[in-house]
């Protein structure tokens, strides 16, 4: 740790006076060398490759002349050269003067290997030409430099600490393509495995799920070392290269999922990290930027757009203007929820809803690839009055990442359905009774017998009737319902199990020539929520007064008239589909839904000929709590059940395949026992 100075023979003391030392010879007594003269004004006396340019001169030298002698140390060290090539001939330094640019324009340094941009600013305000801009002293000079190597140490346990992160994250991220893997295994043997099946059978797909989230706790430990890796490196280096992209990054994924899965609280926070660290990677992302294409079908439609905003708590339309005729090409949007009015003569007006994502592109490709799929327009008269209609496209269904369930959430997906027309709003009391009596006076009593309003009755016995009977054997509403209340004709129509409702629609699609059906679940959850994975037909917040539900009643919970309910309305206009009752669907429940192609088509609805399998029904009811009114639940009856909570509405193809019937395989029955 010491340092020999070897040569004094030109050294001067510190505040000694001019002359003082001219002529004389001084002796070091211990190695009793004579040493040269001490510098003294006017005179010329050092090595030209390290003098600075007043010493050069002949003029006084202080401390700063040191300083500029170890800057040229410092930056042959750093070149392997002296810094000026001319400064051999002490004349040419002589004749610079303090600020010139004659020599100063020489010092340069190599491009490879590049010499660190602090290192060298340190160097460069070494060897200034004028004195007053260096350092005052050595040890001004040895403060810098010694930061700076310090620096550099420091660095290198960032780089050192951010090489750690990426392994954590490279961790995680496969972590969680195992997890995705092995959840769908998962449910797909669960599929095939009816639910009264011993234990023992399921017990694999059990210990699939259950690795599944071991991993995504593994994996989200993974995320939390990571960021703790890098913030850690920042401390030790607050500009570390790539540290803060790779943040930026991993919030934007994290964001990207949160926004996805409509966990607004959770994006905010992310959003705020994300702005943090964002050094411009991710300007557009943060803009929220999107376009959109849109074709009809007959072109030259009249396009009129509408942004949803909150108001009052509620999603409702804001007219932002007209965009012309369609077709519409890459249109350019912020990011939001957007309603498209279009028209045409000759056509049904159209309500086409839009969601803009961050940087998406909604193109209304199909999934199968191509073109832009035109959005068909109804001929005029070719929907009934009481219909509306839901054309082809993508939308959000689902409400959970993951399956809850059978009789409770799907999974979260974007899917592509063709479109369809579905009933505006329950069929009633008074129509099922008039179909009713249609079959009596055709002589066809004993099929309107199972299927009018009853209660439950035992099993293999038809329940007590609810609709009093004229001598003719046609039926009529009495004044008071099952418990004693009145019983409205336009309330929608009540215990009518899943054959009656489907048996209205097969008579209504043979009086008009058209294929009535039930709604597929999947088309009363898009018919019902829009494209936007809203929770409710309005938006994500629910009053009790915007649907008929358990606390919208003061007194004895009553259903209302079917479709009076203005606030609960669906983007496309069906009405009822949050409260008062809920709707028969043709499925048989299963875990995923309903069957959907590979590209994300929905292709058809779960079917079963056992006429003990349970069907879905969808919405809530009059007497149901918040949770049974969210658009994304759906719960599920046996058949044969009449329920005052349950009715149904009806739908049929536009434009688009008739969904198909896929048969569910016939689970083996229960064990006896």
């Amino acid at each position: 740790g010491e340092v020999l100075v070897l040569d004094w023979g030109i050294a001067k003391l510190t505040g000694e006076p001019e002359g003082a030392a001219a002529g004389t010879d001084t002796v070091d007594a211990s190695v009793n060398v004579p040493l040269r003269p001490a510098t003294r004004s006017g005179s010329v006396t050092g090595t030209a490759g390290y003098m600075s340019p007043e010493q050069a001169r002949g003029d006084a030298i202080g401390p700063q002349s040191d300083v500029f002698a170890l800057g040229a140390v410092l930056f042959e060290i750093l070149c392997n050269r002296p810094p000026f090539a001319d400064r051999e001939d002490p004349t040419v330094v002589g004749t610079a003067t303090p600020g010139s640019a004659a020599l100063s324009s020489k010092l340069t340094f190599p491009e490879s290997p590049a010499v660190p941009a602090e290192l060298k600013s340190i160097c460069v305000r070494a060897l200034s030409w004028d004195a007053s801009a260096r350092y005052a002293n050595a040890g001004a000079f040895t403060e810098d430099l010694v930061a700076w190597l310090e620096g550099s140490k420091n660095l290198v346990r960032a780089e050192e600490l951010l090489a750690d992160a990426l392994a954590e994250h490279e961790r995680m991220d496969q972590l969680r393509r195992e997890a995705v893997t092995l959840r769908a295994q998962a449910s797909q043997i669960l599929e095939a495995v009816p639910a009264f099946v011993p234990v023992a059978v399921k017990l694999p797909a059990w210990d699939l799920q259950d690795r599944a989230a071991s991993m995504d706790k593994e994996a989200d430990a993974c995320s939390v070392r990571f960021r703790q890796a890098v913030w850690s490196a920042l401390t030790f280096h607050a500009d570390l290269p790539g540290a803060h992209r790779r943040l930026a990054d991993h919030y934007a994924v994290e964001h990207a999922r949160a926004e996805t899965s409509g966990l607004s609280d959770e994006a905010a926070k992310l959003e705020v990290l994300l702005r943090d660290h964002d050094r411009g990677g991710h300007t557009s992302y943060l803009a929220g930027e999107g376009v959109f294409s849109l074709a009809t079908d007959p072109p030259g439609a009249t396009a009129e757009l509408h942004r949803y905003v909150v108001r009052d708590r509620r999603l409702q339309l804001e007219k932002v203007g007209n965009l012309g005729t369609t077709p519409l090409e890459r249109v350019s949007l912020p990011m939001g929820s957007y309603m498209v009015i279009l028209s045409a003569e000759g056509r049904q007006t159209v309500r086409y809803p839009v969601q803009i994502r961050r940087l998406e592109f909604w193109d209304g490709v199909p999934p199968e690839g191509g073109s832009t799929a035109p959005v068909y327009l109804p001929r005029e008269g070719e929907l009934d009055a009481d219909e509306i209609y839901v054309p082809a496209g993508w939308f959000w269904s689902g409400g959970s990442d993951v399956a809850i369930g059978r009789r409770s959430v799907m999974p979260r997906r974007r899917l592509w359905m063709d479109g369809f027309a579905i009933r505006r709003h329950q069929v009633t009391i008074g129509e099922y009774v008039d179909f009713l009596n249609n079959l009596v006076r055709q002589g066809r009593q004993q099929e309107a017998s199972p299927v009018a309003p009853r209660v439950a009755g035992r099993q293999g016995e038809l329940g007590a009737l609810l609709l009093d009977q004229n001598p003719d054997g046609t039926y009529f509403i009495p004044a008071n319902n099952y418990f004693g209340t009145p019983w409205h004709p336009d309330w929608p129509s009540v215990f009518v199990d899943w054959y009656g409702a489907t048996a209205y629609a097969r008579e209504k699609a043979a009086r008009s020539g058209k294929r009535f059906r039930l709604p597929t679940e999947f088309e009363w959850e898009k018919a019902a929520r829009g494209v936007d994975a809203r929770r409710f037909p309005w938006g994500d917040f629910l009053d009790p007064t915007w649907c008929r539900m358990l606390e919208t009643h003061a007194g004895f919970p009553t259903p209302s008239p079917a479709g009076t309910d203005e606030v609960d309305e669906s983007p496309y206009g069906a009405r009822d589909m949050a409260g008062n009752q809920r709707d028969w669907c043709m499925d048989v429940p299963s875990e995923q839904g309903p069957p959907v192609s590979a590209e994300g088509r929905v292709i058809g609805y779960l079917d079963s000929h056992e006429a003990w399998n349970v069907r879905v029904a969808r919405g809530g009811n009059f007497l149901d709590s918040q949770l049974w009114c969210w658009s994304y639940h759906r719960s599920s009856f046996l058949p044969h059940v009449r329920e005052y909570i349950i009715s149904f509405r009806t739908a049929r193809s536009i434009a688009g395949a008739e969904p198909q019937a896929i048969g569910m395989r016939p689970p083996s029955p229960p064990p006896a026992g």
